[in-house]
This record gives C-alpha cells, sequence and structure tokens, in this order.
C-alpha cells in the first residue's frame, strides 16, 4: 500500500472524479427512444469538451474547499510526503546495499 503511494501524484485523488465520470458514460441510460446511445455518447463528450473550454478560460472555476476539506487534503498530503520520505530513504539504503559490495 504505502509502495503505491510513492508512485502516485500528490493529487491524484483529485482525478479520481474525472475516471468516475467516464466509467458513468458506460453505463448510460437511454433518455429517451429518439437519441441512439452513439449520440448521447457523442453529446456527453460535447459537454464534457465546452466545460473543459470553459474552464481553461476561467468562466467556470472549480468549487472552493471548506476549512474541514482543506485540513483532510493537507493531512492527506503529509501522510503521502512522508511515506514518500520513508520509500527514499528505503530505496537509497537498498542500492547503497547492493551497490556497496
Amino acid at each position: 500500500m504505502d509502495y503505491a503511494i510513492g508512485n502516485v501524484s500528490p493529487l491524484h485523488k483529485a482525478s479520481t472524479k474525472e475516471n468516475e465520470n467516464l466509467q458513468n458514460s458506460k453505463n448510460v441510460k437511454r433518455e429517451s427512444k429518439v437519441y441512439s446511445y452513439k449520440e448521447q455518447q457523442e453529446e456527453m463528450a460535447l459537454r464534457r469538451e465546452l466545460e473543459e473550454k470553459k474552464r481553461r478560460q476561467g468562466k467556470i472555476k472549480d468549487p472552493e474547499l471548506t476549512p474541514k476539506q482543506k485540513e483532510a487534503l493537507r493531512i492527506q498530503l503529509e501522510k503521502e510526503a512522508a511515506i514518500r520520505k520513508r520509500l527514499t530513504e528505503v530505496s537509497l539504503g537498498l542500492s547503497l546495499i547492493h551497490f556497496g559490495n
């Protein structure tokens, strides 16, 4: 588990929402008989593109975190930083043992 944290970016969890949206797009309930599945997929992709474009232009801002969420994020980042530091030290120690002989 700790090793897996060492291989992930600090805010990996922020991208889970995008992954969740991709998974939800696979299980689409048909809105009506008029639209085909393919048309619904294209519409969802277009909506995502437009939202991303607005976000890049600064028209849409990501929601602000509450103080409680900010504290939880800070604690999580500190834990991950400590794990990364420990993994780096262990890796360095192993490389010294391996190459030191």
